[in-house]
């Protein structure tokens, strides 16, 4: 989780961002991201390698219309493809686990990402 929070504090320079647990104002903000971390365990073995699933990273992007929602989520995508430390984590895969409009008439996209650590060789 700091990992994740810290890489995103320091890089992430397009919106502002709502952190877990920390107080946000969302009014006159046309765009922000969402960030949430859910720890997960478990070992995945494949051709003599064995990852540690270490968790979820859930990114939800906010903003005023479709179009620019769709944009946001594109960035957060490619930022984090581009940023991650691939000497230490990997994360092979990601979904779009909701989309819709919410009662703030913000639209929105959650990202998932899975965040795997390298345990090794089998």
């Amino acid at each position: 989780k700091e990992y994740v929070e810290t890489l995103f504090n320091d890089e992430w320079t397009l919106t502002p961002i709502h952190f877990e647990g920390m107080d946000f104002r969302e009014e006159g903000v046309p765009e922000w991201i969402n960030l949430l971390y859910q720890p997960r365990s478990g070992l995945i073995s494949s051709f003599g390698q064995t990852t540690t699933l270490t968790g979820w990273v859930h990114v939800i992007c906010w903003a005023d219309s479709p179009k620019k929602v769709e944009e946001l989520a594109d960035k957060v995508v490619e930022f984090f493809g581009q940023k991650i430390d691939r000497s230490r984590y990997k994360t092979d895969r990601f979904e779009i686990t909701d989309q819709g409009v919410a009662p703030n008439e913000k639209f929105f996209i959650t990202l998932s990402f899975d965040l795997m650590t390298s345990a090794g060789t089998c």
